[in-house]
């Protein structure tokens, strides 16, 4: 029987958190997927995605391969996982500055509106481990990740946050 460990992942963010879903109505924006109450979520695939990524960058300090095996040995439920914003707070609409390229070529800057989740903000989810995914690399990777950030505009010092990490078990 294959061993699978599983993680209790909390994320709570140190600058605001922004939407990555692009909306469907005119103009650039950017907004948070929604759950069948209206509130405000990030989807496992979306964290799974930041997994991938920083585990691509950090691939030289830590193994060849890790990122492969990030790909295929950890998983992430529930698939919606729902932002709990701070007291009093809500998601607000920013406009942040964006590089486009125009349709001849040159890049130019235009102002993007994306909803952000304020500092604060957190989530939780479980980490499936598969054999070969060890607890000290993916401690690595999301410390990455709290430099780097999760969502959005990350270059612009958008949605980095600190995080906690403990083995949890259903007994």
């Amino acid at each position: 029987m294959i061993e699978i460990r599983r993680y209790l992942l909390t994320v709570t963010t140190e600058s605001p958190l922004l939407g990555t879903h692009k909306d469907s109505g005119p103009g650039l924006k950017m907004t948070f997927y929604r759950n069948g109450q209206g509130q405000a979520i990030i989807l496992a695939r979306q964290v799974k995605g930041f997994l991938k990524e920083a585990s691509a960058a950090l691939s030289a300090g830590l193994r060849r391969g890790i990122g492969r095996e990030v790909r295929q040995r950890v998983f992430i439920e529930p698939e919606e996982l729902e932002l709990i914003l701070p007291d009093g707070h809500e998601v607000e609409l920013v406009e942040i500055p964006r590089r486009v390229r125009s349709k001849d070529g040159p890049q130019e800057v235009v102002m993007m509106q994306a909803e952000a989740a304020p500092v604060g903000t957190s989530f939780a989810c479980t980490l499936l481990l598969y054999p070969g995914v060890q607890e000290e690399t993916i401690r690595a990777i999301l410390a990455y990740g709290e430099r780097q950030g999760l969502g959005q505009a990350r270059g612009e010092g958008f949605g980095r946050f600190k995080f906690g990490l403990r083995e949890c078990n259903d007994d």
